[in-house]
């Protein structure tokens, strides 16, 4: 069997984890922010309701 290498786990995670999860808060009517790994949680715009 072949070791496979981080990124390719990172990959399996966020394509058999996370993006699924997302998904289903969409249907769930959710405003989803997908962030990307480069981004800072002060990239992005604050709401308070």
């Amino acid at each position: 069997m072949n070791k496979l290498s981080q990124q390719q786990i990172k990959l399996d995670e966020r394509n058999h984890v996370e993006l699924p999860l997302l998904d289903q808060f969409k249907g769930m009517g959710w405003e989803v922010l997908d962030l990307q790994a480069q981004q800072t949680p002060g990239e992005i715009p604050q709401q308070l309701d």
